[in-house]
C-alpha cells in the first residue's frame, strides 16, 4: 500500500535515545519502512518548550545534521523523507533563522508547542494569541515557501493566524474536538476553515487525543474521518500519525499496522478513492512529489 504521513517524532526520539532510524526500537525503522509499497513521511524535528533562544537553536542545529545522517543510512527506494520543524522555539528567538530552515529543505513549522514562546500561544496557554514576532516569522515563512502548522495552538492563536495570512492552514496532526472534546482536538469550525483554505488536518494516533471508553482506535479513526467529510473535508483528511511522539494504542503502535487500519476503514464501507486520498493523494498534492 501507499501510505504518506503529516507528523513523527521518530528523528528526535533517535537522537534523545542514542539509537538510529536503521534499526530504532520506536515505531518507525528500516525494516518497518520496507514493508509498505510507497512511504512518504514528515520527519518533524521536535524542540521542546523548556529550550529558548541560543539554546533552542543551537540544539534545533544538532537535530538538522543528525536527520541529515539518518536519512542516509535508511536510503530506501520507497520512502520519501519530508523535513519539518516542531515549535517556533526553534528560532532562538531571530526570525532570520527562517532562512535557515528554508536552506535545510523544511517545509512545514508548528508554531508553537503546547506552552507559549515567541511567536503565539499554545494548547495549554488559556491566554495570549499570536505576537508581533510570529507575524513576522509568518511573512518570512511565506517568502520562503514554508508551510504553517496550527497544531498546538490555542484558539485564539489560531484565529490570530487566520486572520493574518490568507495562505493554507496545515494542522499535521490533529482530531476533531466534536468527536473527543479535549484542548488539542479541532472545533468544527475551525475544520472549516482550514478546509475552506485548501489546507489538511492530519489524523492524530495519540491515544489521549483520539480514544474513549470502551472504543477502539480503529473506531476513533473512522469517527473522526466521518466527521471532517460531513464538513467538506474530503481533499483535506488525511494523517498525522505522531509516531514516536504519541502514544497510540498497540493496534496503531507500530509503522506496519496502518495495513490493517486500511483494511478496516474499507470494511466500514470508504470507497477506494476516499482510501487513496486519506492514505496518500491529500498529503502529496501539498508536501510531497511523485517520485
Amino acid at each position: 500500500m501507499i501510505y504518506s504521513d503529516l507528523h513523527c517524532d521518530s528523528i528526535s526520539r533517535c537522537y534523545e535515545k542514542g539509537e538510529s532510524l536503521f534499526d530504532s526500537k520506536g515505531h518507525i525503522n528500516y525494516f518497518k519502512i520496507r514493508q509498505l509499497e510507497k512511504y512518504k513521511q514528515c520527519f518533524a524535528l521536535f524542540v521542546d518548550d523548556s529550550k529558548r533562544g541560543d539554546t533552542a537553536f543551537s540544539y534545533f542545529k544538532k537535530l538538522v545534521k543528525f536527520y541529515g545522517n539518518e536519512i542516509k543510512k535508511i536510503q530506501c527506494e520507497n520512502m520519501t523523507a519530508v523535513l519539518t520543524a516542531e515549535n517556533g522555539a526553534c528560532l532562538g528567538g531571530d526570525s532570520d533563522n527562517v532562512n535557515f530552515l528554508a536552506e535545510k529543505g523544511i517545509r512545514m513549522l508548528t508554531l508553537t508547542w503546547n506552552g507559549e514562546n515567541e511567536l503565539a500561544s499554545g494548547c495549554l496557554s488559556d491566554n495570549g494569541g499570536l505576537k508581533a514576532f510570529g507575524k513576522e516569522v509568518i511573512r518570512k515563512m511565506e517568502k520562503t515557501d514554508i508551510f504553517i502548522d496550527v497544531s498546538h495552538l490555542n484558539e485564539k492563536s489560531f484565529y490570530d493566524v487566520a486572520d493574518y495570512t490568507a495562505s493554507p492552514l496545515i494542522a499535521s496532526h490533529s482530531n476533531c474536538f466534536s468527536v473527543l472534546p479535549v484542548k488539542r482536538n479541532l472545533k468544527d469550525e475551525q475544520i472549516k476553515l482550514i478546509v475552506e483554505r485548501g489546507g489538511l488536518i492530519g489524523l492524530c494516533f495519540h491515544a489521549p487525543f483520539l480514544t474513549c471508553e470502551g472504543s477502539g482506535s480503529f473506531e476513533m479513526i473512522y469517527r473522526n474521518i466521518y466527521r471532517i467529510l460531513s464538513l467538506g473535508g474530503e481533499d483535506a483528511v488525511c494523517f498525522g500519525s505522531d509516531f514516536d511522539g504519541g502514544e497510540p494504542e498497540s493496534v496503531l503502535g507500530s509503522l506496519q499496522r496502518v495495513k490493517n487500519l486500511y483494511a478496516y476503514l474499507k470494511g466500514r464501507g470508504l470507497q477506494a478513492d476516499i482510501l487513496e486520498k486519506i492514505f496518500h493523494k491529500n498529503a502529496e498534492k501539498i508536501f510531497l512529489s511523485d517520485s
